[in-house]
C-alpha cells in the first residue's frame, strides 16, 4: 500500500468546486491499464452553469501510455488545481479517477482535497458539449459501511490525514477508502445502479473558443 503524505493544510470542505463536497477518497486507483479508455470528446474546457468554474482538459504529457488526460481544474476564485485524470470503463459505465500532480501554492480547494495525496472518483457522461459529473454519495457510503464493515476495506482518519488514536479521538472523522484496485471495481460495479450511491450529477458545458 502506499504511505500516506502528512499535509499541513487542513482539508477543508469543498464548496469552490461544489461537486466534491465531501468526497470519497481512496489509497487505490479505480483503474488498471486494461480499464483505461480515451475519449476525444473529452479534451477540451468545460464551465460549471452555476458559478465559475472549469475544467480544462488537455492530453497527458505525464502518462501516455495510459492515454491519461492533464485536467486543470480553477475555482470560481481563479485558483487553479492540475490532476492526472484517466478515463475508466467498468461495465457500460464511464468514471474519471483524478490524482493530484504537484502540490501548489494555491488555496485551491479541490487540489488541497487531494494531499495526502489521493484518489478521488466521478461517474461520467460525455455529450456533445455538455460534461456530466457525479461523485459516490459519502453519507451512502459511510452508511453501508456501518451496516456491511466488511464490504469494503477503510479507515478513518482526521482531517490533516492522520490515523485516528486516543489523541485525536475527538476530531472530525473522514472516510478513507484502502482497498486495492480490484475490491473498488468490484464494489463500485456492484453499486453502478444501487439507489443512492452516487450523488447528484453536476452539468458542465463546453466552452466555444
Amino acid at each position: 500500500m502506499k504511505m500516506l503524505k502528512r499535509s499541513s493544510i487542513t482539508i477543508s470542505v469543498l464548496t469552490a468546486a461544489g461537486i466534491l463536497a465531501g468526497c470519497v477518497r481512496s489509497v487505490h486507483p479505480l483503474y488498471t491499464s486494461s480499464d483505461v479508455v480515451y475519449r476525444e470528446s473529452l479534451v477540451g474546457t468545460w464551465e460549471q452553469s452555476d458559478q465559475e468554474t472549469t475544467w480544462q482538459f488537455t492530453v497527458s504529457q505525464e502518462d501516455q501510455r495510459d492515454q491519461a488526460y492533464r485536467l486543470v481544474m480553477t475555482d470560481d476564485e481563479g485558483r487553479p488545481g492540475t490532476f492526472l485524470a484517466h478515463l475508466v470503463k467498468l461495465e457500460d459505465a464511464l468514471f474519471l479517477d483524478l490524482f493530484p500532480i504537484a502540490p501548489q501554492a494555491t488555496n485551491n480547494g479541490l487540489h488541497r482535497f487531494h494531499f495526502q495525496p489521493v484518489h478521488t472518483f466521478l461517474r461520467v457522461e460525455i455529450g456533445e458539449k455538455t460534461l456530466s459529473l457525479a461523485p459516490m454519495n459519502p453519507k451512502w457510503l459511510e452508511e453501508h459501511l456501518q451496516d456491511t464493515p466488511d464490504a469494503l476495506p477503510h479507515t478513518k482518519v482526521t482531517p490533516l490525514g492522520h490515523p485516528l488514536n486516543g489523541d485525536n479521538g475527538n476530531m472530525d472523522e473522514q472516510l478513507l477508502l484502502t482497498a486495492s484496485t480490484s475490491e473498488l471495481q468490484r464494489f463500485v460495479r456492484k453499486h453502478i445502479n444501487t439507489e443512492g450511491a452516487f450523488g447528484d450529477a453536476v452539468e458542465l458545458r463546453k466552452l466555444v473558443r
